[in-house]
């Protein structure tokens, strides 16, 4: 049963399957609409989440993985290659994204499957891992999903969530998300990233990469920021400005890499965030969490 995606009620576009399949370029797969594989923001984070579960992973035990929306596998990787003892498993709604987590990481199992219900078997995993995933969902789905996970995983595994916050209703509220899942796991650890700032400036060096990619596959105008763009499109019809715009994004392409992957820019941008905006200066929330044996359903 999968409400949130069979309901008649119009979706909004960033829940819509069509929003996920486009983001990740047929033409280049690698640059994907987060940017995952090249900014530093997103590494940084990585980063973070794999020291809180650091720990756990490098058991000398073998243990069950499942990376529920695994897009690429970055971050199956990256978990992978601190145990290779342990067993991966991904699955993703987009079917060219598991596509190509298969041709690049053949030691994973991998398959197409949605949330808020995945198909696997009751007790299955040691670990689950959900980043950047569940807050796509409504808050009916959101609780279904957790009830989920509960279920895939085994006594006393671990859950380990991440997600926006303080950036609209279609992010996680903080209290509200701890609150859900604490009427299904215990919480062990809660830590938050603060990359308010690094955000700002992020979107239009990274905007200015897809851009230049765009042109290399001359298909510019079928880039999301620049379809919702009237003044940006009438603009690139015109042979002369399409021409001088794409060889100034083609000379900005490298130095703006480079600023894009810097991870020490990265990292001055988030402690610089967390010092002047303090709790408003957090931009996700990242959870780790134990199965409980009962459900305490809220009253």
């Amino acid at each position: 049963m999968n409400r949130n995606y069979h309901s008649k009620k119009r979706l909004p576009e960033w829940q819509e399957p069509k929003w996920f399949e486009d983001s990740y370029s047929r033409d280049n797969l690698y640059l994907d609409r987060w940017g995952t594989n090249i900014r530093a923001s997103q590494s940084y984070r990585m980063d973070l989440s794999l020291n809180l579960i650091r720990e756990i992973i490098l058991r000398k035990k073998a243990q069950k993985i499942l990376d529920v929306g695994c897009g690429l596998g970055f971050f199956a990787e990256r978990m992978y290659s601190l145990n290779r003892s342990n067993s991966i498993h991904c699955c993703d709604r987009v079917e060219h994204a598991i596509t190509e987590v298969k041709k690049k990481y053949p030691q994973f199992s991998a398959q197409v499957d949605t949330l808020p219900d995945v198909s696997y078997a009751s007790n299955m995993f040691d670990i689950v891992v959900a980043l950047e995933v569940i807050y796509y969902l409504d808050e009916l789905d959101r609780e279904v999903a957790i009830s989920q996970i509960h279920r895939v995983l085994k006594t006393n595994g671990y859950f380990f969530i991440s997600g926006g916050v303080n950036r609209g209703d279609n992010y996680f509220d903080s209290q509200r998300i701890q609150y859900l899942i604490k009427q299904f796991f215990k919480i062990e650890n809660v830590v938050y990233n603060y990359s308010k700032l690094s955000s700002v400036y992020e979107k239009y060096l990274f905007g200015v990469i897809r851009l230049s990619q765009a042109f290399k596959n001359s298909n510019p105008l079928e880039i999301d920021f620049v379809d919702r763009n009237k003044l940006l499109k009438v603009i690139l019809r015109n042979r002369l400005l399409y021409s001088i715009i794409s060889g100034l994004v083609g000379i900005l392409e490298r130095p703006f890499l480079f600023l894009l992957q810097n991870k020490l820019l990265s990292k001055i941008s988030n402690r610089m965030s967390q010092m002047l905006f303090g709790e408003k200066g957090a931009t996700h929330i990242i959870l780790l969490v134990k199965k409980r044996n009962g459900i305490r359903k809220s009253g």
